[in-house]
């Protein structure tokens, strides 16, 4: 196990201007990945996918899947890819190939976070056999856009030919260029339904949060995965941090979303959290990837003047 971008994971991008150059990269990646035994993810949108059904020839080794299934947001679609090989991958496959399209939306604050998911990946998956194949038309992104595909992906593909790009920055140079997401979750707008300044009582911020976690709709399952995120968050946030930390929840009948603030140095490390234990042995912040893996969404934000808070968000 290795932290090295260039160890098991092969992230190319294929920026094109036609269906035909877009048929003439995909079809030979997917079939090279058959031919290798690997399981192939093919996602795109419902266009696309006729597109690569059609080329393919509908073959049902191929799965094939809507955009949105897998990327509704960067921490999400990062867990994902992860839990794949952790949890799903048979022995006898090989690895993992994949054919998606980055859900840019021209919100130059959501495009941040995809473009630091693009980034995150080539450290993320480094461990794993993993090939991704990324989309950029030139037809729709901006110039700006699709010189990120340059940025965050070392190898582009023409015709189905691999080459080496030009432009690649390390995954940890991509994120201090763009710097820390300024992405808020809507119910920031709102008045929390429970407010905890100050607190160095782990016990009694629990309880108070069971309460309010009972009091909604989600299945009792859902609810206990929460509290147990939020035991992870807290826990960190007390020993990491500096005791006594704020804490903010809001609830509507199908969601919750939660965040815990501490005053400690805060979390320099941009992929706390993000890296799975089975396959990093360089991995940190266990807390935190368990709870990542307990709740819908979670976030770090750590600003540079010291502390943390962590937001973390489960829904039906």
């Amino acid at each position: 196990m290795t932290n090295s971008v260039a160890s098991r994971c092969l992230h190319d991008a294929l920026i094109y201007g036609s269906e035909a150059e877009l048929v003439a990269s995909v079809v030979p990646f997917v079939r090279a990945g058959l031919a290798a035994g690997d399981r192939v993810l093919v996602s795109g949108s419902e266009s696309q996918v006729a597109l690569f059904r059609e080329a393919v020839g509908d073959d049902p080794r191929v799965e094939f899947s809507d955009s949105h299934d897998h990327y509704q947001t960067p921490a999400t679609a990062l867990l994902w890819y992860q839990q794949l090989f952790d949890r799903d991958v048979s022995t006898t496959l090989r690895g993992i190939r994949s054919v998606g399209s980055v859900p840019y939306t021209l919100d130059p604050a959501a495009d941040a976070d995809w473009i630091r998911y693009e980034a995150m990946v080539n450290r993320v998956m480094a461990p794993y056999p993993f090939h991704g194949l990324c989309l950029y038309d030139t037809r729709t992104l901006p110039a700006d856009l699709v010189t990120v595909a340059r940025r965050t992906h070392a190898v582009l593909v023409t015709a189905g030919v691999r080459s080496a790009g030009s432009g690649y920055q390390e995954p940890k140079d991509v994120l201090l260029d763009i710097g820390p997401s300024t992405q808020r979750d809507p119910l920031e707008a709102t008045s929390p339904i429970l407010e905890i300044d100050g607190s160095s009582d782990l016990a009694g911020v629990r309880h108070e949060i069971y309460l309010a976690v009972r009091a909604t709709e989600l299945t009792v399952e859902r609810a206990d995965d929460f509290l147990a995120a939020f035991n992870e968050v807290a826990v960190n946030a007390l020993t990491h941090g500096r005791p006594r930390v704020d804490v903010r929840l809001w609830c509507r009948p199908d969601r919750l979303y939660c965040t815990v603030t501490d005053n400690g140095p805060g979390i320099s490390d941009p992929f706390a959290g993000l890296l799975s234990p089975h396959g990093h042995s360089d991995s940190t912040g266990m807390g935190l990837w368990m709870a990542r893996e307990l709740c819908d969404e979670l976030t770090i934000s750590s600003p540079p003047g010291g502390g943390c808070t962590v937001a973390l968000s489960t829904g039906s």
